[in-house]
């Protein structure tokens, strides 16, 4: 079964976690030839065990704070904050808070 991505023109609610229950889970929001938008939601203590993408991607965190573990190196990222990553690049995350994160990916083709 195919995954319901949204159209262009079609909004996107993306709540922080406090506006909206803490209630959620993570699901692609958008995918087209050239990029896919992915809603993350990790609670304190999750990861996401490490891994790379081909293409660059951006990490914002919409709320609650994440560290974000790439080779020699850790970034604490919160609310409000992004930053970006080099395709290949591995990474992991581990939520310190209840967080919520807007990825972006260019895709590889």
């Amino acid at each position: 079964m195919a995954i319901p991505h949204a159209n262009h023109g079609q909004l996107i609610d993306l709540k922080p976690l406090s506006e909206s229950g803490g209630e959620g889970q993570s699901t692609s929001l958008i995918k087209t030839d050239q990029l896919q938008l992915l809603h993350i939601v990790l609670r304190q203590g999750q990861q996401l065990h490490e891994h790379k993408v081909a293409g660059e991607l951006s990490i914002q965190c919409l709320a609650g704070r994440v560290r974000l573990d790439l080779p020699g190196r850790q970034i604490p990222l919160s609310a409000g904050q992004l930053t970006l990553l080099h395709g290949g690049e591995p990474h992991a995350l581990v939520a310190e808070l209840d967080s919520s994160l807007l990825l972006t990916l260019a895709l590889q083709h």
